[in-house]
């Protein structure tokens, strides 16, 4: 039996929506094309006091199949799509990165001092079930934070 690739879309929609409301700075879905394969995510401007380039992206683990990609496409067309630098190392799902016209690109060197200097704290929550005490995880800088590493 085939997945229904339509009704697979509709819900991961619904609750994309859901999880972008949360966000803050707000964010926007993304079709992500990284090494020829598909991913989605998010992208949020988390620096734009110093510059508009500077974005979070917060992407799928895995790759998604082209059926499903077809099926998010054709309920939403206008989603943004864009593309990676190949020789970026993306498999973790959260990059601090540059957005110069709808590509990603590494930062560049006066915005990595910037970044490193004035990283703001990024909060990621598991919206399956959303517990803030319970399935909080925390980031500074890139890494994995925990409250005990003030």
């Amino acid at each position: 039996m085939n997945p229904d690739y339509g009704s697979l879309a509709r819900t991961f929609l619904e609750k994309e929506k859901q999880n972008l409301a949360q966000q803050q700075p707000p964010g926007y879905g993304i079709l992500l094309i990284w090494r020829e394969q598909s991913y989605v995510g998010s992208l949020q401007y988390i620096m734009p006091e110093y510059s508009n380039e500077i974005v979070l992206l917060s992407k799928s683990s895995s790759p998604i199949p082209s059926p499903l990609i077809d099926a998010i496409l054709s309920l939403q067309p206008q989603r943004k799509q864009i593309s990676a630098d190949q020789g970026l190392y993306l498999e973790d799902r959260l990059h601090v990165m540059r957005l110069v016209k709808e590509k990603l690109t590494p930062l560049t060197p006066d915005q990595i001092m910037y970044a490193e200097a004035a990283m703001p704290l990024i909060l990621e929550s598991n919206t399956e079930s959303f517990d803030p005490a319970m399935q909080r995880e925390l980031y500074r800088g890139g890494k994995k934070f925990t409250p005990e590493m003030n």
